[in-house]
């Protein structure tokens, strides 16, 4: 129902997976992409907070906390997620580089060099070019 963007069954499907298993995380962040998706940012941003911070720091779900906050106009709040993200995983050139967008779109260009230096030493293959293109 998602994906066909049937927000209402979609929430009803939810909703009862989650009366089901309430502390499931794959409904929880389900649940919070139809928030999204809805409108709801907040109540996206909320469900996604409350989750412990190794589910939390994954791929999909720190992403779409991510994108919650930027559609809030709160960039400077997805910015610490992903350096601890990127602190967790300290190889992963692919958060060290998404840390330092969003330190940018934050405002925090120093910061955001930094960690966007740390990614071409990982190997990131765009990290050079977004760093040349922030000069």
């Amino acid at each position: 129902a998602l994906r066909e963007n049937k927000l209402g069954i979609a929430q009803q499907h939810i909703d009862r997976a989650r009366e089901i298993q309430p502390r499931a995380i794959r409904w929880i962040v389900t649940e919070a992409k139809i928030r999204k998706r809805a409108g709801e940012v907040d109540k996206a941003i909320n469900l996604l907070t409350g989750l412990p911070d190794d589910e939390l720091l994954q791929g999909e779900t720190l992403a779409l906390l991510a994108e919650c906050y930027g559609m809030v106009g709160r960039p400077g709040d997805a910015a610490p997620r992903y350096i601890d993200a990127a602190n967790a995983d300290d190889d992963n050139a692919e958060l060290a580089f998404d840390a330092a967008v969003w330190l940018e779109r934050a405002g925090d260009r120093e910061n955001a060099i930094k960690w966007a230096r740390r990614a071409i030493e990982l190997g990131h293959p765009r990290a050079r070019d977004w760093v040349d293109s922030l000069s």
